[in-house]
């Protein structure tokens, strides 16, 4: 995984969904990166 796509993933999808639901960090990383490996393998 590039590190720029990393970068933008953290700041425009975890940082405001943690600032919504107060989810534990680590879960919600894991969830982020689950949801968009299901993602690459369904194109």
């Amino acid at each position: 995984m590039n590190f720029n796509v990393l970068h933008d993933v953290l700041f425009n999808e975890i940082v405001p969904f943690l600032f919504r639901t107060n989810t534990n960090p680590t879960t919600l990383i894991f969830m982020t990166l689950n949801k968009r490996a299901n993602k690459k393998k369904g194109e």
